[in-house]
């Protein structure tokens, strides 16, 4: 089907979805005097044009979801509170947004043309945006005036340098600037004080993050391969932080308040390689999974055997390793890996590790024996 037959006479019609019309070349242009729908999904329609559709003043969602051909949306209605385009990626641009008052939801995912965004600083009542691998998008207008939003992605937005305004988001929940390569500076963060979530994972030309040490609600931070940092702010103010994730810090030598987290619950540290020692661990008692891999300078963990909360613990490529404390009070520990840690001479404790399921000892040259296992279903992989 490549037209389809005129709606006019729906004039009830509520919910109107086209749903893999592959063949689909044109939506009927009388779509915009159906007065009373509410709901408009067009999903993988072979569509060049999406008509005027402002006249519908009843319509809250508009999707538009893999539409690969889609170049022009003629113009949208006030009155909408969600807005998906998704993998529309021959449009280049939007008509402006400003006229959105009531929009929560803006998902503009894999818009890969997409140069700007006109009027998105005015949508006061936006909640959540997501900009993911919009990849030809350079800057975002000043987002100051959102004073509600919660969550912000600009996740794969390879070309953006700038985020104007949004040190004030301060209803900011979740942000996630994951692979945003081309980001060379943040504002002051510590007036988020509402967020939980911060990815800046893969900001390689991030020098530094000021304000992180204030942001108490914090309670997922991830910062691998952000390359350029040399030495964290002190984490110890993050007292409700669960989750840590720090990979390929290439310049990293220290990570100070760490000893302080007691709320984490997840540890992985990889590649780290110049870091020699971290602080004492044993205060993390909440710790459920901790991973140190390939931080060859590291000689030693200390507290680790107080981590009696521990289920997995993984220490891989640790050269210069030669003991690690006894384990024998990580009773329910269920997953061991102890790899390529070439100067490891004797793992103590593992008899009484009662609940471990998987043990890893890969490549450890230097151990000679192990003390008898205990007496439940292990897998090995020695």
């Amino acid at each position: 089907m490549e037209t389809f037959p005129t709606l006019s006479n729906l004039i009830n019609l509520k919910e109107l979805i086209f749903n893999e019309c592959l063949n689909l070349v044109e939506i009927p242009r009388d779509t915009g005097k159906l007065s009373k729908l509410e709901t408009l999904i067009l999903y993988k329609a072979n569509i060049r044009t999406l008509p005027e559709i402002g006249a519908l003043t009843q319509l809250k969602e508009l999707q538009v979801k893999l539409c690969i051909n889609l170049h022009c949306i003629l113009g949208l209605p006030s009155s909408l509170f969600q807005l998906r385009l998704d993998g529309c990626e021959s449009l280049e641009r939007l008509p402006d947004l400003s006229n959105l008052k009531n929009l929560s939801e803006l998902n503009l995912f894999h818009c890969s043309k997409l140069m700007e965004i006109q009027g998105l600083g005015k949508l006061e009542l936006l909640i959540s945006l997501d900009v993911s691998e919009c990849e030809s998008l350079e800057r975002l207008p000043d987002l100051s005036n959102l004073k509600k939003l919660q969550k912000l992605v600009t996740k794969d937005c390879k070309k953006l340098i700038e985020i104007q305004g949004l040190g004030g988001l301060e209803s900011l929940e979740h942000l996630n600037m994951d692979q945003c390569i081309s980001i060379e500076r943040l504002p002051d963060l510590s007036k988020l004080g509402m967020l939980k979530e911060l990815t800046l994972c893969g900001c390689v030309k991030l020098p530094k993050i000021e304000g992180l040490r204030v942001l108490k609600a914090l309670e997922r931070l991830d910062l691998s391969w952000c390359i350029s940092q040399e030495r964290l702010l002190d984490l110890s103010n993050l007292k409700n932080l669960k989750e840590l994730k720090i990979f390929d810090l290439e310049n990293l030598t220290e990570i100070r308040g760490l000893e302080e987290l007691e709320s984490l619950e997840l540890l992985h540290i990889f590649g780290c390689e110049l870091i020699e020692k971290l602080p004492d661990l044993s205060n993390l008692k909440k710790l459920k999974e901790l991973k140190v891999t390939w931080c060859e300078e590291l000689t030693e963990i200390r507290g680790l055997e107080e981590l009696e909360s521990l289920e997995l613990l993984s220490i891989a490529g640790c050269k210069f390793i030669e003991k690690l404390p006894d384990l024998s009070n990580l009773k329910k520990l269920k997953e061991l890996g102890v790899a390529w840690c070439e100067k490891l001479t004797e793992i103590r404790g593992l008899e009484e590790l009662r609940s471990l399921a998987k043990l890893d000892i890969s490549g450890c040259k230097s151990i000679e024996k192990l003390q008898d296992l205990p007496n439940t279903d292990i897998k090995k992989e020695l």
